[in-house]
């Protein structure tokens, strides 16, 4: 009897084995199933979620939101402001570079004259020592020869005297004019003290005689040639 009682629970654990065995393989072929069943349904579930959410952020930032666009719309005017600035600004500067190099101008023309005008004073004044000397060197020449000879050192001096003093006013844009019998009258450079009757080789309105030299300094008369004009008699 103990033997068969023995026999009888080995049997009994036996087949409760088997019976688990079987009863876990069907568990898991019905857990498989249900799962082979779910899955796609599961996929096509989030995949349809996924491509929805992706069109939306898609949407979101194609659209911009009104915060941006407002700052869009702030730096946009900020930058016509400063462009409108920087036009005046560059207007402004313009017109100053401009009045500088006009006031630099003025001031060159001021300073030129200033000089012009210092120099003209004295050149009008040494003016006369050249009528003096020139006119020493014309008596000289009209000597006889015996005292022209006897006076040629004196001469020579005097001509070299005048020669320098013409050089040095040249320096400083001094010039004698190139007026001589025959020259056409220019009022504007000719002072006409009296007037001689034409001649065969004297026009009307030329210069018939010099009595004073006319100096020019740069474009400007110094002093004006004093002469006497041919005029029909």
């Amino acid at each position: 009897q103990f033997l068969y009682f023995i026999g009888s629970t080995l049997q009994f654990i036996s087949n409760m084995r088997a019976c688990r065995f079987s009863t876990s393989a069907i568990a898991r072929r019905s857990a498989l199933a249900m799962q082979l069943s779910w899955t796609p349904r599961r996929w096509n579930s989030e995949d349809a979620k996924a491509e929805a959410e992706a069109k939306d952020a898609k949407a979101e930032e194609a659209k911009p939101s009104a915060e941006v666009e407002e700052k869009v719309a702030k730096l946009e005017k900020q930058l016509e402001e400063k462009t409108s600035e920087a036009k005046e600004l560059k207007e402004k500067m313009l017109y100053a570079v401009a009045d500088a190099d006009n006031a630099r101008r003025i001031a060159k023309i001021d300073i030129d004259k200033a000089k012009d005008f210092s120099v003209t004073a004295i050149a009008k004044d040494m003016l006369e020592v050249c009528d003096t000397l020139a006119k020493a060197i014309e008596s000289f020449e009209k000597l006889d020869a015996e005292t022209t000879k006897k006076a040629a050192p004196v001469l020579t001096g005097v001509k070299m005297s005048n020669q320098v003093l013409l050089h040095n006013l040249g320096r400083h844009g001094i010039e004698k004019m190139k007026v001589e019998r025959g020259t056409k009258f220019d009022p504007n450079q000719h002072d006409a003290l009296f007037k001689a009757p034409t001649t065969d080789d004297l026009k009307e309105d030329h210069i018939a005689a010099v009595v004073k030299d006319g100096y020019m300094i740069k474009e400007r008369v110094l002093r004006a040639a004093q002469v006497g004009v041919a005029e029909p008699q």
